[in-house]
């Protein structure tokens, strides 16, 4: 009798799933290995995976017999995106709606990288001479016209000014009956379909265009509770949050989205006057809340130009509401004061640690302390500073003050205070 040549069957079998690999297109099962039908194979994603900016790469399920079928998601970050080329299965490239079957152990990788509007700064041009504004657009699938609107802020009363069909060359359009101030000018761009449905939207204005997408500016023509939402839940509200971006740090498990994150972000109010909700949260009261790798400020000639009615608070992260951990952030140029539609006063909570800076704040009405919650802190600075009433230190072990104004006492610190 003829004897088989098992070898080269085997090694057959091996050329052509590492041909399937290679070809990016892991879907087809394979032929079981002999004596293997129970083995367990697994996926591992390295890259550490979701990353400290928050984008994700999944698997489901992550191990699995022979023939298992392995659904891969990707999903960034707002304000980032997958380079293209970059997810890879065993370090070969493919799309991003991986789907395959699992034969082997496997490997995924990918790569992201921050969307940077000002590359797309064209998007809207101001015209000095005629005072107009230009905006252009890319065609989106399947639309036949955009609707465009107009407001004079990014969370303002958008009113239709113009229907524009569909060009495939350039979708452009041209306002010249523009605000007086070019940075009080908001275009909101509907695309709709043949049966007058919207598809998508997007917003344009030369403030977004300029500085990126983590620069947030805000106008008393906004909505007060849109402005509010957006800043706290890029905070998020415990430090396990999914959806928050700048609460938390690594020993409590959320260091991609806290303490070591790559993100950064700024959000600046336009002088005038902004009333905000002071919402209970476990019996204390809180209006805006300020994360890491977070400034906010005023845009006004003096403090008092930009009013803040409610609070501004710096939650800690830490259990006992310990602050030694909050740092790296900022306030500045705004006036923090009582919301009169509420009898209680309001306390501006700044607790924060190694020196996060206070510069020229101004209150009046409420009670500024320097820690979150009757816990306690490791110091902070504030200079040009004009407070309306008495400070509460607390727990804080050291504090710096220079050419600051107190209405009232400097009350609590630890260890060491320079007023």
């Amino acid at each position: 009798m003829k004897k088989r040549n098992f070898s080269l069957v085997f090694y057959c079998l091996v050329l052509i799933t590492a041909i399937g690999l290679l070809a990016g297109c892991p879907d087809q099962p394979s032929p079981v290995k002999p004596g293997v039908d129970d083995e367990i194979f697994k996926v591992t994603i390295i890259n550490t995976l979701p990353d400290q900016a928050g984008n994700t790469v999944t698997a489901s399920p992550m191990e699995g017999k022979s023939g298992t079928t392995i659904q891969v998601q990707v999903k960034p970050a707002e304000g980032y995106q997958l380079i293209p080329g970059t997810l890879k299965y065993n370090d070969t490239n493919v799309p991003a709606n991986l789907r395959f079957t699992l034969r082997d152990n496997v490997v995924i990788s990918a790569e992201f990288e921050l969307i940077l509007t000002w590359d797309v700064i064209d998007d809207i041009v101001w015209d000095k001479s005629a005072n107009s504004l230009t905006l252009k657009w890319d065609t989106v699938e399947g639309a036949v016209k955009y609707e465009i609107l107009h407001a004079k802020s990014r969370f303002g009363d958008y009113l239709p000014i113009e229907t524009v069909n569909e060009n495939s060359e350039e979708n452009s359009f041209t306002h010249t009956a523009i605000n007086p101030n070019r940075y009080e000018n908001y275009y909101k761009i509907i695309a709709l379909n043949g049966s007058d449905t919207e598809i998508s939207a997007r917003i344009i204005s030369l403030e977004m265009s300029l500085f990126g997408p983590t620069v947030y500016f805000y106008s008393p023509h906004d909505d007060m509770a849109a402005i509010q939402k957006e800043i706290n839940d890029i905070h998020g509200n415990t430090p396990n949050d999914p959806s928050g971006i700048t609460f938390g740090s690594l020993p409590q498990g959320n260091g991609f989205n806290g303490e070591f994150s790559s993100r950064r972000f700024a959000f600046f109010f336009k002088p005038g006057e902004y009333y905000f909700e002071v919402n209970s949260f476990d019996g204390f009261w809180e209006s805006l809340k300020i994360g890491f790798n977070t400034s906010i400020a005023g845009l006004g000639r003096l403090p008092t130009d930009t009013v803040i009615y409610g609070t501004v608070v710096t939650p800690a992260h830490l259990g006992n509401y310990n602050n030694t951990c909050t740092f790296w952030r900022s306030i500045e140029n705004l006036s923090i004061q009582n919301n009169p539609n509420y009898s209680r006063a309001n306390v501006f909570n700044w607790g924060v640690s190694q020196a996060a800076p206070m510069r020229r704040m101004h209150t009046e009405g409420v009670q500024t302390e320097f820690l979150y919650r009757g816990g306690y802190g490791s110091g902070g600075f504030t200079a040009d500073c004009s407070f309306g009433g008495s400070i509460n230190a607390g727990g804080q072990q050291q504090w710096y003050v220079r050419n600051s104004h107190f209405g009232g006492n400097y009350g609590g610190g630890i260890w060491e205070k320079k007023i």
